[in-house]
């Protein structure tokens, strides 16, 4: 099988550097599911970073007493979150 990960020189020639994607888009347009299927087919590791924005908003609406307006409260909930990165199954394309 033949890696076909973009690959950027880097200072190291026995390391090359790999990319970094980011998609984006208007709310529904699929870029969860592009990103999804990108990652899949460079071996990537998807990072769904929506979901971290929202299971920081989650926590800030559950911390009680939390003032939702003060950019100091909210860096400093987001500096004592911990988001623990989890690979997720592959999933493959639907037998016929």
């Amino acid at each position: 099988m033949t890696d076909h990960s973009p690959t950027l020189q880097s200072s190291s020639p026995s390391r090359p550097r790999k990319l970094t994607i980011a998609i984006d888009g208007p709310a529904g347009s699929g870029k969860s599911s592009v990103a999804q299927r990108v990652a899949q087919i460079l071996g990537y590791l998807y990072l769904d970073s929506g979901a971290m924005y929202r299971a920081l908003a989650l926590k800030a609406l559950q911390s009680n007493g939390l003032a939702l307006s003060s950019t100091k409260e909210l860096e400093e909930l987001a500096a004592d979150t911990t988001i623990e990165l989890k690979p997720t199954p592959s999933i493959s394309s639907p037998r016929a």
